[in-house]
């Protein structure tokens, strides 16, 4: 089964339209002529009357259209794609992924090196929920398939039904096999930890637990980043606030280059703990700090989750001058080119902040 949108004609017309073979499959994006006046003007919404894909390759478009024509030619080939939308430096962006012949996922086409996209959001086309990154890494590897696998899936199998019957210490010991099996096995590290809080287990042998698992995908940073916080969680609920702090901006530094968005995300939660445990005063340090560490060379996607997120933090506080400089302080450090999509959105929010 194909999850196509365009309808079948367009499906039909795109396969004599689009004859670059597999390998060349991302040369379908730039296919669609680059709309410099709607990326200007801002304008993100199709102007035509009709969205069919001979429309777009006529008309032109912006990296959504082009996104969205390469993934609907590559379906009209059976060739399984994703469309992804990110942010980069100066934007948001869109771009494609597509199976390979060698049965692999190729996730950057279109992406943009240079403004580095560095990660996106996809969706299922079967679910329509969120396609998370290490789910695609998981089906790519398709490390579920051998036979380490379906023995861990069995131990799994067990480890759930002896923790339904109130069988904790055998559901941990189940559990327990299930990961030496097969390290990726995500449910089976989930029932792991149930089975440990059922059976009481101290906090340090649960931390000990998260910290195998976060070591276990360290080759899936989203995976990572969620034991990593609920180690975090765990060390601050009973009062190692230093290590947990520590550990908490230890992994924004890590993914501070590679996997910016994860970094950010780090620095978010680092920034909102401050609206709860500092005054007013104590939280603009740690927005500055936040800027300062993690915000040079930023680019729209920290100037939404930090940058916006604080300023009207501080209007809602009746601190207008103090959001104005907030801006103005963040703008010193991200990576502002006059006129593009950052540049005009900083000035929006100023204005904003200014009524």
């Amino acid at each position: 089964m194909v999850d196509a949108v365009a309808p079948f004609p367009e499906l039909e017309w795109a396969q004599d339209a689009v004859t670059y073979p597999l390998g060349q499959l991302p040369q379908a994006y730039t296919m669609i002529r680059y709309r410099m006046d709607r990326a200007q003007s801002q304008s993100m919404v199709w102007p035509g009357r009709s969205y069919r894909l001979s429309d777009i390759l006529r008309d032109g478009g912006i990296c959504v259209d082009q996104a969205y024509f390469a993934v609907e030619a590559g379906k009209a080939r059976g060739v399984p794609t994703l469309l992804f939308v990110g942010s980069g430096l100066d934007g948001r962006h869109a771009w494609f992924g597509y199976l390979d012949g060698d049965q692999k996922w190729q996730l950057d086409a279109g992406r943009y090196a240079e403004q580095r996209f560095v990660t996106g959001v996809a969706y299922d086309p079967q679910t329509w929920r969120e396609l998370s990154d290490h789910e695609i890494r998981f089906l790519s590897e398709r490390f579920r398939t051998l036979p380490s696998y379906r023995q861990s899936r069995i131990h799994a199998v067990f480890a759930d039904e002896r923790l339904q019957q109130h069988q904790a210490a055998q559901a941990v010991a189940s559990a327990r096999k299930a990961v030496n099996y097969e390290r990726r096995n995500l449910a089976a590290w989930e029932t792991l930890l149930a089975a440990q809080q059922a059976q009481q287990a101290g906090p340090a042998l649960v931390e000990a637990t998260l910290r195998e698992a976060a070591l276990a995908f360290q080759r899936y940073p989203d995976l990572e980043i969620v034991f990593s916080n609920r180690l975090t969680a765990s060390l601050r609920a009973r009062g190692e606030v230093s290590l947990a702090d520590f550990e908490e901006k230890r992994l924004a530094r890590k993914y501070q280059e590679e996997r910016r968005d994860l970094s950010i995300q780090q620095a978010v939660g680092i920034l909102k703990r401050s609206f709860e445990t500092q005054s007013q005063a104590e939280q603009v340090r740690t927005y500055n700090a936040t800027v300062d560490n993690f915000g040079h060379g930023a680019g729209i996607e920290f100037f939404d989750e930090i940058v916006v997120v604080f300023s009207e933090h501080l209007l809602q506080l009746g601190d207008r001058p103090g959001a104005l400089r907030a801006v103005d302080y963040a703008r010193s450090a991200l990576k502002v080119e006059p006129g593009r999509q950052l540049d005009q959105e900083m000035t929006n929010l100023v204005t904003r902040l200014k009524k």
